[in-house]
């Protein structure tokens, strides 16, 4: 879903986009990538306090614009719930969370959803833990 049709749900949803929510909603649409809620309280302090930025993350999860993903021993993070179905990849150094579309991880989920009996899947979490670039440049 496209940037302008999120915020065009939104709306259609009879969900109001005050100020506070579209800064907000702007960090995610603006790159795509995920942020924590201290990361976003620490990016918005000269524009809304803390407990309007919880407020708000809790209404955009509610609605189903924000999805949260709660990694390993981290603070949950934030991103767009509209993206495609991917997986994670987490920098153990930096913490940095990239994004994974894999048809063969996807075809392999099938395959092991297909194979088990009595038992419905209903969601799933897939996470790779490593270096990024960065950080692997950074130790040579």
């Amino acid at each position: 879903m496209s940037d302008t049709n999120i915020i065009k749900d939104l709306k259609s949803k009879g969900l109001k986009l005050n100020n506070s929510r579209m800064q907000i909603l702007e960090l995610f649409l603006g790159n795509h990538r995920s942020h924590s809620a201290p990361e976003l309280v620490e990016l918005l302090k000269m524009k809304m306090d803390r407990a309007t930025v919880y407020r708000n993350l809790n209404f955009f999860v509610e609605n189903k614009i924000l999805d949260q993903i709660q990694l390993q021993g981290e603070t949950p993070k934030y991103e767009l719930a509209a993206l495609e179905h991917h997986h994670h990849l987490i920098c153990k150094h930096c913490k940095k969370i990239s994004s994974i579309q894999s048809k063969s991880l996807e075809n392999a989920l099938e395959t092991t959803t297909n194979e088990i009996k009595d038992f419905t899947i209903t969601d799933h979490v897939f996470e790779f833990y490593g270096l990024c670039k960065d950080c692997l440049n950074n130790e040579e």
